[in-house]
């Protein structure tokens, strides 16, 4: 699958080592914004929405204080894309989040994941969206 991923770009070092596993699982990174050296942000914003585009899904990995992130999440929504988001978005009170095309992302990738974690994530969907499950 084509993915986008996106974080916090203070983060790029985990979301670099997340899309390496994601490649090792067979995955295509359309765009590794990680490694850019960029700094004509008319330019990265643009490149960010192309990539988006062409991805066949979004992955999201969750941290606080997220910026550009929810604007790349706002456009793969508005693109009918899947999105994939790590555990730790349980703690965000973001209502797109909420939004059908929001998918925990141990559905996409077999990262290791605190069990806990998950099946909090899992109880908190199941309330918010009880006939949605697959």
């Amino acid at each position: 699958m084509k993915l986008y991923v996106a974080g916090k770009y203070t983060d790029r070092e985990r979301v670099s080592e997340i899309m390496r596993i994601l490649e090792k699982q067979g995955h295509e990174i359309v765009f590794d914004w990680t490694k850019s050296s960029n700094n004509d942000f008319r330019e990265v914003a643009l490149e960010d929405l192309r990539a988006i585009k062409e991805a066949d899904a979004f992955y999201l990995v969750y941290s606080n204080e997220l910026q550009g992130a929810w604007t790349e999440l706002g456009a793969a929504l508005a693109y009918g894309l899947p999105c994939y988001v790590t555990y730790e978005a349980i703690h965000s009170h973001n209502v797109f989040l909420n939004h059908p095309l929001i998918r925990p992302a141990y559905e996409v990738t077999a990262l290791p994941f605190n069990q806990k974690a998950v099946e909090k994530y899992s109880a908190i969907e199941m309330e918010v969206r009880p006939n949605e499950r697959k």
